[in-house]
C-alpha cells in the first residue's frame, strides 16, 4: 500500500515523462496482484499510524493521502533506489549544490553528503558538489529526509574554470 501512495508522489516529483509511464505501469503490475481486502486492513492500519490522512472531496468520494511523515517514511525506503535520469541532451549547465550543515548535524550532513554523491554528483570542494544535469527534486528529496533543507543552497553555473576535468568525468567531451 505505501508502494502505492508513494508511487502517486514520486509521479507529482518528477519531471521526466518516461520516468512516470515507467512508474505507472510498474505501480499497475503492483496493484494487480492486492486482495482488496487487505487493501482496506492496509489503509486502515496506515490511518491509524499517521502515514496517511483522509482528503474529503466535493464529489463525495474520499482521498487517502501521505502525511509528511508518511512521506519521509517512503523516501527512507526508496532513496536506495534513487536515480538522476538525464532529459535528454547536455544543456552546458552545470547544477551545483552547495551545503554548510553545522557538526550538530553531523549523522545528517554524512548522510546527505552520502546519498548525493551517491546519485553522482561530483565533488567540486567539501561541501559543493556539481552535476551536468537537474537533480534539483532529488536532492531536495535528499535534503528533506535528513531534514537540512534550510543548510544548502542550488545554482545553476554555465562556466566553471575546471570544466575539462568535469566534461571528462560525467564523459560529455
Amino acid at each position: 500500500m505505501l508502494l502505492l501512495l508513494g508511487a502517486g508522489l514520486s509521479i507529482g516529483l518528477t519531471r521526466s515523462v518516461n520516468r512516470q509511464v515507467r512508474i505507472i505501469k510498474e505501480t499497475v503490475k503492483e496493484w494487480k496482484m492486492i486482495n482488496l481486502q487487505n487493501l482496506n486492513r492496509s489503509a486502515d492500519a496506515l490511518y491509524k499510524g499517521n502515514i496517511v490522512g483522509i482528503k474529503n472531496n466535493k464529489d463525495g468520494t474520499s482521498t487517502l493521502i501521505l502525511t509528511e511523515y508518511g512521506k519521509k517514511l517512503y523516501l527512507t525506503y526508496n532513496i536506495n533506489d534513487m536515480k538522476i535520469t538525464p532529459s535528454g541532451h547536455w544543456g552546458k549547465e552545470w547544477h551545483l549544490i552547495m551545503f554548510d550543515i553545522p557538526s550538530k548535524f553531523q549523522k545528517a550532513r554524512n548522510a546527505f553528503r552520502y546519498f548525493i554523491k551517491r546519485l553522482g554528483l561530483f565533488p567540486l570542494q567539501k561541501s559543493v558538489y556539481v552535476y551536468p544535469f537537474n537533480c534539483e527534486n532529488e536532492v531536495k528529496f535528499i535534503a528533506s529526509l535528513f531534514e537540512v533543507e534550510r543548510y544548502y543552497r542550488y545554482a545553476i553555473a554555465r562556466n566553471i574554470n575546471n570544466e575539462k576535468e568535469l566534461l571528462s568525468h560525467f564523459h560529455l567531451n
